[in-house]
């Protein structure tokens, strides 16, 4: 059922859940309405919330538990990674690269870069939940990046870890990808 400009607001005004988008069916929105309870939160699957015994819950209740649950997926992404190692060579003539070598450094983490996990757009519940918990910050492109600091300079590592991140923020209705960057 396609759900009208009028009913959206409706929804909004008694659950402060923007729905606008979704298409829930006749009766989900009969729920809504009949219910007394509208501190709670209950989520339908394409609903920005899940709906449980007829109550409705604020979905940002959950935003904390999602975003252990991304960082750890993260986490097992990165210990999952074979990272390709880089060795790096200094010539004895540092502008001629058939000069004879003076130095070889071998890098374990691979090469060097920069990551981040973009959620879009930069006024929905969960990224204004990430700036109010100094978790993210505005994006220059739009929306809000949160920043990935951990493992050293490893490109690889940052990338495999913001892709699972963004990848789980993805699976539970919010709009997220990646910006990387090698140095």
């Amino acid at each position: 059922m396609k759900i009208t400009p009028k009913q959206s607001f409706a929804i909004f005004c008694k659950t402060k859940v923007d729905v606008r988008g979704c298409d829930p069916t006749k009766e989900e929105i009969d729920l809504v309405f009949k219910s007394d309870n509208v501190t709670a939160f209950q989520i339908v699957s394409h609903w920005p919330g899940i709906i449980v015994k007829g109550e409705i819950i604020k979905p940002k209740q959950d935003f904390s538990m999602l975003y252990v649950k991304a960082h750890e997926a993260g986490l097992q992404a990165v210990e999952e990674l074979y990272v390709i190692p880089m060795i790096i060579q200094e010539h004895k003539n540092l502008l001629n690269d058939n000069s004879p070598v003076k130095q070889s450094y071998f890098v374990s983490d691979g090469v060097c870069g920069f990551s981040a996990i973009i959620i879009t757009p930069g006024n929905c519940a969960f990224a204004n939940w990430l700036k109010k918990n100094n978790m993210a910050k505005s994006h220059y492109g739009g929306g809000v990046s949160i920043w990935v600091y951990d493992f050293n300079q490893s490109y690889q590592k940052k990338v495999a870890y913001a892709a699972a991140f963004a990848t789980c923020i993805n699976q539970n209705g919010i709009k997220a990808h990646v910006w990387d960057r090698l140095d």
